[in-house]
């Protein structure tokens, strides 16, 4: 069972049945409601000084360092950072250069390598080993090969288990798999063996987002900004933190403050759309979500959540064709399925909903949130037997079926 699973099948014990369907957000919600409270007014940050060098932050960039990067999936932005402001320790050659570019570097960043200052003298021999169990792992985490990726890492950090570039790739395939306990332990490690690498304690911050650890999110956000006050992506974070926390004017604050850094920053509107939708302000949220895809750089969260809010906005045609466009984007996530075929139950399209989830059903045949919708669906067009059928199918998966 996948990971994510836990959560939403959780949260269907208790209100699966409930009229009207639920959809993602609302799911969301339910979770959000258990842990809204304000921040503690004076968080203090532990940031080190930004003069403060050690070998990750400071010297030239090493083949190792680039590699583990790509496998932790970091911004682009973050990595010319690092290029622009070290330079790199060694000259590329041609195999390096088909290995980065397997590894998913485009042509941007091998322009700002070639452009990067050479200190090949800085650069000390990595372990031969290591450095292509780096490479495999980037290469595999490239092809969205998680397991894959991890395996080589793990072996490394054998010989050398004192490597912060390890730790970080780690942290970041742990993040990728939704494993955000699993992150916050690679990264903090990371951060604890060179304090003054700014996107570590960006990735920490992310991650103690992820898990709704507020406090500690604002205060690794804080760090990052300490150490690179003029970076879009900690205003960003910061400003996820804010919003973890219920502090939503200050979020908005920070998502603007990044927006003046990087006008186009497509995960920016979203977050901004998110923070509009919490307040039920549906109009503003659609604007921020229709930003974001149209900034090109979208995923199936964003057409879940613009399809939510168009949904929520009473334009139901718009938001129908939004999810079909989501899961023509990502067909293996059941959750846009879930909100599509609730947008249809509930608004009174229930052939259609019954169509959504016998689809949903037949990809992911656990995913039980499904049923109690389509069982209204398949009652309201009088299936009456393929409906009592569906309800000991989700009696089945539930034994306790307290919200029947």
């Amino acid at each position: 069972m996948r990971p994510y699973w836990i959560a939403y099948l959780a949260l269907a014990l208790a209100a699966a049945l409930q009229a009207p369907c639920q959809d993602s957000q609302s799911l969301g919600d339910v979770a959000r409601s258990a842990r809204q409270q304000k921040q503690k007014a004076a968080l203090g940050t532990s940031a080190p000084d930004p003069s403060t060098t050690d070998a990750l932050a400071s010297k030239p960039v090493t083949r190792l360092q680039l590699f583990a990067w790509l496998t932790s999936q970091i911004e682009t932005e973050d990595i010319v950072r690092e290029l622009r402001s070290r330079g790199i320790a060694f000259d590329p050659d041609d195999n390096f250069i088909h290995d980065f570019t397997a590894a998913g570097a485009d042509s941007s960043l091998l322009g700002e390598l070639q452009e990067a200052a050479h200190h090949p003298t800085a650069d000390l021999a990595p372990d031969p080993e290591i450095l292509q169990g780096a490479i495999a792992a980037a290469l595999a985490a490239h092809a969205h090969n998680y397991a894959d990726a991890m395996s080589p890492l793990r072996d490394a950090l054998k010989k050398d288990p004192n490597n912060p570039d390890l730790y970080f790739a780690l942290g970041g395939l742990m993040r990728e798999t939704e494993d955000f306990p699993g992150a916050v332990w690679g990264f903090t490690r990371c951060t604890q063996l060179v304090p003054a690498f700014a996107p570590a304690h960006g990735q920490l911050s992310y991650a103690y987002f992820r898990i709704q650890e507020s406090e500690k999110a604002i205060v690794e956000a804080r760090v990052m900004l300490k150490l690179q006050p003029d970076s879009a992506e900690a205003h960003k974070l910061l400003g996820l933190a804010y919003a973890v926390a219920g502090d939503d004017d200050s979020a908005m604050r920070e998502y603007q403050t990044a927006l003046n850094l990087r006008p186009e920053y497509a995960n920016v509107y979203f977050d901004m759309g998110q923070v509009r939708a919490r307040e039920k302000n549906w109009p503003l949220a659609v604007s921020f979500y229709q930003r974001a895809v149209a900034l090109g750089r979208s995923n199936w969260y964003y057409y879940n959540q613009l399809g939510i809010a168009l949904g929520r906005d009473g334009r139901i045609d718009e938001a129908a064709a939004v999810f079909k466009k989501g899961i023509a984007f990502d067909s293996s996530r059941p959750e846009i399925r879930q909100s599509y075929g609730a947008l249809l139950c509930n608004n009174g399209r229930y052939k259609e909903a019954a169509v959504a989830f016998h689809e949903l059903l037949r990809i992911e045949p656990d995913w039980n949130m499904a049923r109690p919708c389509l069982y209204r669906s398949l009652m309201s067009i009088g299936q009456t037997a393929e409906a009592e059928k569906v309800k000991q199918d989700y009696i089945a998966h539930d034994p306790n079926h307290e919200s029947w």
